[in-house]
């Protein structure tokens, strides 16, 4: 069911059909000292990145971004510091100690104000762009901010929301053609 809600999910990006409860999720067994990695609540976003995790031990803390993927509500100012402390409160991870390590994709700092996170006790470290990266950056132990990646949109990236896209196009021409019809 989770593949198919995936794949879904991937045919109407645009329609955010699906979207994970904002909330903290362990990944591997319960552990309170595994890393916390912040991502967006956007159902793909967060199923790619559980499976890439595997059985890892993580803290996976989803923020509420009202389904959109990371990059797109940091944009629209949806995936912020506010948002990532107000569940951090939430959840009881913010101990007063002024060092809980927060992994947050790179992809989110257009959205992101690193000083207030800092400021109300959370250590951000940037991490990876990409889901595919995120096991090798858990398994370095030491985690160091990944400021040097780089976007990559070549011919995989473009092909694999070329579906999402045309039907989106096919969505809104048939919503024009047929407002033409009946009017």
């Amino acid at each position: 069911l989770d593949y198919l809600k995936a794949l879904v999910s991937w045919i109407f990006l645009f329609m955010r059909v699906f979207s994970v409860k904002p909330g903290l999720y362990y990944i591997g067994q319960r552990d309170e000292k595994a890393p916390i990695i912040v991502t967006a609540n956007n159902y793909l976003t967060v199923f790619l990145l559980a499976r890439r995790i595997g059985r890892r031990n993580v803290r996976l803390l989803v923020i509420d971004t009202r389904g959109i993927n990371v990059w797109c509500a940091a944009g629209k100012g949806q995936f912020s510091s506010g948002e990532i402390i107000d569940k951090a409160t939430y959840f009881g991870l913010l101990n007063g100690k002024n060092n809980e390590k927060f992994i947050l994709p790179k992809f989110s700092l257009a959205g992101v104000n690193l000083a207030e996170l800092r400021k109300n006790g959370i250590h951000p470290i940037i991490g990876p762009l990409y889901a595919k990266d995120v096991p090798s950056f858990l398994d370095q132990g030491t985690y160091e901010n990944q400021v040097d990646d780089i976007v990559k949109f070549g011919l995989k990236s473009r092909a694999f929301t070329a579906l999402p896209t045309a039907v989106q196009f096919l969505y809104y021409f048939l919503g024009i053609y047929v407002k033409g019809v009946f009017t």
